[in-house]
């Protein structure tokens, strides 16, 4: 039987934080997680089952997700919302932040028109 080693065991040992007190703080949050926007553009963080920034440093960031606008500005500085609204009438009803995710997990890789 293989035992995981190395990265895979410290992941597997890592007790995720169940309340307030254990999460990063403001003054330690190097993502600059704006939970505003992580809560409205991931429609599966609810604050009122999970902390925001629990989510995001425990499970957010291992997949990628975007922690604020500024970082979707800083990887995609030629997006255009409003093309990649025009030009995806079935993601038209979804707001801002939520189009900014669906840009940075699928659209991009649908090859999706954004300017």
């Amino acid at each position: 039987m293989d035992l995981p080693s190395g990265a895979a065991l410290s992941i597997a040992k890592r007790k995720l934080p169940t309340n307030i007190s254990q999460t990063p703080s403001h003054t330690n949050n190097p993502d600059q997680l704006d939970c505003k926007f992580y809560v409205k553009a991931y429609k599966d963080v609810n604050p009122r089952f999970t902390n925001p920034l629990t989510h995001y440093y425990n499970i957010g960031k291992l997949e990628d997700r975007l922690p604020n606008e500024n970082k979707f500005k800083e990887l995609y500085p030629l997006f255009d919302l409003q093309i990649y609204i025009d030009r995806n009438a079935d993601l038209a009803r979804l707001p801002k932040e939520e189009l900014l995710s669906h840009f940075h997990t699928l659209g991009r890789f649908e090859c999706r028109a954004y300017r």
